[in-house]
């Protein structure tokens, strides 16, 4: 799972199961939130289960399903991680707001690429690549792109497909 999603400290490790699915007891845990706030108590909110049907009908077709619950040693609240999201914002409004200024980012984004270009430039800095690296990046994606439709194109299949 990706670090970038938990926002909370207080020491405690959020878990993953092997779905992928993100451990909302964890995350409840690691806000310190009341238990009013729990993962049980959200899920029959009004607003929780109506996100959660939303879910279910935006991920229709997936196979496992989108919240489960492991008793015991090693249990707790397991759900997808958009499930997982939403609970974190509702345990956060800090998060909330820092997913909300995300989303009108990727909204200008769409309106003008360039700003998307100039993040990537900006985070592959961060992590250390040089501008050579970033131009022989950034000029084969196109390049790349065009390899994976001639392939797919002549029918060559992989198991994982192209990422085009």
């Amino acid at each position: 799972m990706s670090k970038e999603l938990i926002m909370f400290t207080n020491g405690v490790q959020v878990r993953t199961d092997k779905d992928g699915h993100i451990c909302l007891t964890d995350l409840w845990k690691s806000a310190g939130a009341s238990e009013n706030q729990s993962p049980n108590r959200w899920q029959r909110t009004d607003a929780a289960q109506a996100f959660i049907r939303a879910t279910e009908q935006f991920l229709k077709g997936i196979s496992n399903p989108i919240i489960k619950t492991k008793k015991g040693k090693g249990g707790g609240t397991f759900a997808h991680k958009q499930i997982a999201l939403e609970y974190a914002q509702y345990l956060s409004p800090e998060l909330g707001v820092a997913v909300n200024q995300v989303f009108f980012e990727r909204i200008e984004e769409e309106k003008n690429p360039e700003i998307s270009a100039n993040r990537a430039y900006d985070n592959w800095k961060k992590q250390g690549k040089t501008d050579e690296w970033i131009s022989a990046r950034m000029g084969g994606i196109p390049s790349r792109k065009n390899l994976t439709r001639t392939l797919k194109q002549a029918g060559v299949n992989t198991p994982k497909g192209y990422q085009e």
